[in-house]
This record gives C-alpha cells, structure tokens and sequence, in this order.
C-alpha cells in the first residue's frame, strides 16, 4: 500500500473574529482500489468567552471486508464503502481562574452511511451535552486563542 497526505492549517483572524482551521486530505492506494479521506475542522470566537467549532470528514473504506490481508498470490476486490460525519458545537466558558477554566458545551452529530451499510447502521446522529476543564494548559495560551485543548 502506498499512503499519501496533505494538510493545510490556518491560525488568525477573519475580520475580528479569532480563527483556526485544519484541512487534511489523505489517501490510500491499495491493490483493489484507491481510498481517499478528507477532513475539515474549524473553530471560531463567538464572542469573549464562548466559540463555536466543527468538523466534516467523508472516507472512502473497505469496511465490510477487514477480515485481513488476502492470502498470498489471491486478490480478491472488495466493495469500498463511503461514509461520512458533520459535526456542529459551541462551548461556553464559566468561570476562567489562575487555577484553570470552566465550560459547558453541547455538539450534535450527524452521519451518511452508504446503502450497503444501512441496514447494519440506519441513520445514526449523535448529541453530546459536556462541562470542559482543560487544567492550566490553555491559561497561558494568547488571549485571542479559540482552541478548546
């Protein structure tokens, strides 16, 4: 298999809104086919103490078949699945003390499962309601810093 990679990554401002953003593209390129990955990822300062963030990827995998490695001298081609997720949050933060910073958050999630996959899978989607507590890490971080780590 021969993999490839590409990433671009943007940390700044648009307009005055503090931003960082990753796209990443991998692909992998197999006996019984190419498989390629994308993935956006974003935050953005909602205002002094809240920001949004989000996330799409879509992969193309050979997920219905990984029992392993075909044997030697065999190839048998396999059926490539397509599956992808868009994710939207925000987070809130509390409390932000020498001690550390205090948030709560939500996200929700949602999924494509190709047709081969759906009977399997249905429509899944996700919902997730946290209270963040990064420790002192992000204390020290710029003040116009939106990461959430």
């Amino acid at each position: 298999m021969t993999r490839l990679t590409a990433s671009i990554e943007f940390d700044g401002a648009i307009g005055t809104r503090p931003v960082a953003a990753t796209v990443l593209w991998g692909q992998n390129r197999e006996v019984h086919g190419i498989l390629d990955g994308y993935l956006v990822e974003w935050d953005v300062r909602g205002d002094a103490r809240g920001f949004f963030y989000g996330r799409a990827e879509a992969v193309a995998k050979d997920l219905l078949d990984l029992g392993g490695p075909d044997p030697r001298g065999f190839i048998e081609f396999h059926r490539i699945s397509h599956a992808a997720a868009f994710t939207l949050g925000y987070v809130h933060d509390l409390v932000e003390r020498p001690w550390g910073r205090v948030g709560i958050g939500g996200d929700t999630t949602v999924y494509h499962v190709p047709d081969n996959m759906s009977e399997s899978y249905g429509s899944p989607h996700s919902f997730h309601v946290f209270v963040r507590y990064p420790g002192l890490c992000c204390i020290a971080a710029s003040p116009a810093s939106t990461h959430s780590w």
